[in-house]
């Protein structure tokens, strides 16, 4: 953590200080201020050309551009000037794969180089730079250091105290007491303890080893002081080392998730009570948008993760959950289908919960949906589960989301076919007094009546009627079919097919007894005889009846 703070601030170790990895094994290293420059067979020799090149580094009157190679038959000198540094054979490149003169270039440019860091890293300039910058560090490490103990006593030890009031420590089971409170505290504070101490002794060694690389001089006690924790002090320090980033990422990971997890359950309670409002944004839709962010963020975090773990990051385990991931795809395709589908018309605000729908032949109230299937309870309290691909499949019609979402009420409309001697304003005025005379019928906004369609024997009327009560669609509907009969009989408007009305054979009104005058008589047929220009000679021409007379 040290580190990243002082690292935001520019500071950058001297890339003089950085090992070079390209040694050719069994051979011995050359080297200037612990940088490996290349490598030759004799380890004497290696020592003595790593002097050589030391001291031309240390002394300034020797310029870079004074370095210079002089190639022989056999072999390739290396000089400073006048002075020669080493001679390169071609017994000491063997196995290097490349020509004498090339590789003799090469280790040029890398004295070079590494004389000109030597000489940067121990000028004036950046001596004062990085001084500064390890002040700065220090300071900053003693602001860490102030900053823990402050926040350890005036937070963590006010919350145990707290805590150890509540008496909510103990741990039962079946009204058993397993553990007390006293020992659920003594081991917590135990705990937070070592933790603390752990936190600081590396602190202290991150921030020891930051000044140790500051400066050149020191730079190599840092390699020493980690290589004496990994390797002599502690037989498992290096393992230990070298699992500690990975186990900050992930322990980094978890805390943030934590963090977001706890930061979006509050946002959705507050608007699930409705002390947050988002335009736009229903509170019904606060819990499934909560449960599938959380999802998202739990699947972020393990890919996040899952390279850090070393026994999750093996092939083998790799390749196993692979298999299980596609072999549980496959096996529950069509679940998954739904829980997409469901999603959809989650957010495309379709229907919710209490609305009554229709989708095809079946028609009901929702009341009751979850990731895989919408549950309908139909006015013969029947259950109807269907799963959420059908919605996108078929079309769905809403009887509630109307008056819901922009309060505008349902309407209802039933047809009558009523015959063409009866006066269309009586029939208005009929309907409209049966839809006044409904409960669960709005008088505002008001009733309306419409002659859909004139057909050969009868005119198609149609009432319209708002309600604000879907759910009771059906009970609407019976009682205003009641009504527009009642005042139908009132008014003496028969309510008899077409067919029935053309064919009357004088039987009496077909309108309830209560409904006919007192004085009423059935009326009977007129027939008169008709005289025919052909008379089929298989019938007689005489009559059985009188002409005119009246039956």
């Amino acid at each position: 953590m040290l580190c990243l703070l002082v690292l935001t601030l520019g500071v950058t170790p001297p890339t003089g200080l950085a090992q070079n990895d390209q040694a050719i094994e069994n051979n011995a290293p050359v080297v200037l201020d612990s940088r490996t420059l290349f490598t030759l067979p004799s380890e004497s020799r290696a020592e003595s050309v790593s002097e050589q090149i030391t001291k031309i580094a240390n002394d300034e009157t020797i310029t870079l551009d004074r370095l210079r190679l002089e190639n022989e038959e056999s072999e390739t000198d290396f000089y400073a000037g006048n002075q020669l540094i080493f001679t390169l054979t071609d017994a000491d490149i063997q196995g290097t794969g490349k020509a004498r003169e090339t590789l003799a270039t090469e280790y040029l440019l890398s004295i070079q180089n590494a004389i000109k860091t030597y000489r940067q890293v121990r000028s004036s300039e950046y001596l004062i730079r990085y001084g500064v910058q390890a002040a700065i560090a220090t300071i900053i490490f003693i602001l860490i250091i102030w900053l823990l103990n402050s926040s350890f006593k005036k937070r963590i030890i006010r919350k145990i105290d707290q805590l150890a009031e509540e008496e909510k420590w103990a741990i039962r089971w079946q009204g058993e007491t397993l553990v007390n409170q006293e020992r659920c505290l003594f081991w917590t504070w135990k705990g937070i303890k070592l933790f603390k101490q752990i936190i600081l002794l590396l602190l202290v060694l991150l921030h020891l080893n930051l000044l140790l690389l500051f400066f050149p001089w020191t730079a190599y006690l840092s390699q020493q002081l980690w290589g004496a924790l990994g390797n002599a002090i502690l037989p498992a320090g290096g393992a230990i080392l070298r699992t500690l980033p990975r186990l900050l990422v992930v322990l980094l990971t978890i805390g943030i998730t934590a963090v977001l997890w706890r930061l979006l359950r509050r946002i959705r309670q507050r608007l699930e009570d409705g002390r947050i409002t988002l335009e736009k944004f229903p509170a019904d839709l606060a819990r499934p948008t909560y449960y599938l962010l959380t999802g998202g963020l739990i699947l972020i975090a393990v890919a996040i993760a899952f390279p850090f773990i070393p026994i999750l990051n093996s092939p083998t385990v790799a390749a196993l959950l692979g298999v299980i991931l596609i072999l549980g795809i496959i096996g529950s395709w069509d679940a998954i289908q739904n829980l997409i589908a469901g999603i959809m018309i989650l957010y495309s605000r379709a229907f919710t919960v209490g609305d009554r729908i229709k989708i095809g032949d079946i028609e009901g109230i929702v009341f009751d949906r979850n990731g895989l299937i919408t549950r309908l309870r139909n006015s013969n309290n029947e259950v109807i589960a269907l799963p959420h691909r059908r919605f996108l499949r078929e079309e769905v019609v809403n009887y509630t989301a109307s008056l819901r979402e922009r309060k505008i009420p349902l309407l209802l409309h039933t047809q009558i076919l009523i015959p063409y001697h009866t006066p269309w304003r009586l029939v208005h005025k009929t309907l409209l007094h049966a839809a006044q005379k409904t409960r669960y019928i709005l008088p505002d906004p008001k009733s309306f009546v419409l002659q859909k369609q004139l057909t050969d024997t009868a005119i198609l009327y149609e009432l319209n009627a708002y309600t604000n009560a879907p759910a009771l669609m059906e009970k609407v509907y019976g009682e205003l079919h009641q009504n527009i009969v009642d005042r139908c009989n009132e008014v003496g408007i028969e309510l008899v097919s077409p067919q029935y009305s053309a064919v009357r054979d004088g039987n009496m009104a077909a309108l309830p007894p209560n409904y006919l005058p007192d004085d009423y008589t059935a009326s009977g047929f007129r027939v008169s005889a008709i005289k025919a220009d052909i008379v089929p000679s298989n019938v007689q021409k005489k009559s059985s009846h009188p002409k005119g007379k009246e039956s």
